[in-house]
């Protein structure tokens, strides 16, 4: 109502991915694309779409250039920046759903990939946020945080399965304690809940970078 709508500014994402082609997202006609590891400050919208690889026991994942999992990515997104096109021939009907920030633009990262359940957070979080930044993000929104569903998962009650097959360990059998303090270095239920490496490389970024908020969800898992 002040007129505030996100005019100049760009919001860096990291997540499962975007519907870029949907009409939230969708750039004008001259597009049928996005500007894929790279910026083009001239797109409506999505000014960059970023892909990342990452060796997880092993075995070499790599993002994808969608939201093709689960939705997840597009929902945050929608939320923060979403706006339909007024060139839209749904826009009367549709506009009303536009995000909080419906003028400005996005600089997202995929952290996610058609073969591996989890997100594919880069090592150097560092390496991670440089990119928004100098892209021109001056806040970045995470809707995920530490956890070890795509490997086990866990009740409240610290009731931990596998989630696949890995090593000598079958899906849905049983974690137990004992491996994820020789391995992880705490029980299984508690490896999220401390300060870790990634928190440091998080609060090190700000301090550095004074005119750039990161912004955490506080969590869906209690």
């Amino acid at each position: 109502s002040r007129g505030i709508r996100g005019q100049g500014q760009i919001i860096g994402v990291g997540d499962t991915g975007v519907d870029w082609d949907m009409c939230f997202f969708n750039e004008l006609p001259q597009h049928s694309d996005i500007p894929l590891n790279e910026i083009d400050m001239s797109r409506r919208k999505i000014i960059s779409y970023n892909t990342v690889k990452k060796t997880i026991m092993g075995m070499q994942f790599e993002s994808d250039d969608h939201d093709v999992v689960d939705g997840h990515g597009t929902h945050v997104c929608g939320s923060a920046l979403g706006s339909i096109s007024n060139t839209s021939e749904n826009w009367q009907s549709l506009h009303e759903f536009d995000g909080a920030a419906p003028e400005a633009k996005l600089y997202f990262t995929d952290l996610q990939g058609e073969y591996f359940a989890g997100l594919l957070v880069p090592d150097d979080l560092t390496d991670y946020f440089a990119g928004p930044y100098h892209g021109g993000a001056r806040i970045h929104s995470n809707s995920w945080g530490c956890n070890l569903e795509a490997i086990f998962l866990c009740s409240f009650d610290c009731e931990c399965v596998w989630q696949f097959d890995f090593d000598k360990f079958k899906k849905g059998q049983r974690v137990s304690n004992s491996w994820c303090r020789d391995n992880l270095g705490q029980d299984c239920c508690k490896f999220c809940n401390m300060y870790d490496t990634e928190s440091g490389e998080i609060d090190l970024f700000m301090k550095l970078h004074p005119d750039f908020l990161v912004i955490f969800a506080g969590g869906n898992d209690g």
